[in-house]
């Protein structure tokens, strides 16, 4: 989560000084599809972790033939 936020914050600035770009005769960079493609590409990494991270843990609980209770709290008797 500590990444995420660093990682966001990060995004933000550089969009914020991405925008702030002065490309000559007075006019501004207008055109975001530069930060579209930053900001898909990661959501699309925070995504492949996601995957990557419910795998591991599905490959962990089937090695392991675990039983996990319903709800937490609950013995099986």
């Amino acid at each position: 989560m500590g990444l995420m936020l660093l990682f966001g914050t990060c995004n933000t600035l550089l969009m914020k000084a991405q925008d702030n770009i002065d490309i000559g005769n007075g006019n501004t960079y207008t055109h975001p599809y530069v930060q579209c493609a930053n900001m898909f590409i990661g959501e699309l990494m925070c995504l492949i972790v996601y995957f990557i991270k419910t795998s591991m843990k599905k490959k962990k609980i089937s090695g392991d033939q675990m039983e996990i209770p319903l709800s937490p709290g609950t013995k099986i008797a």
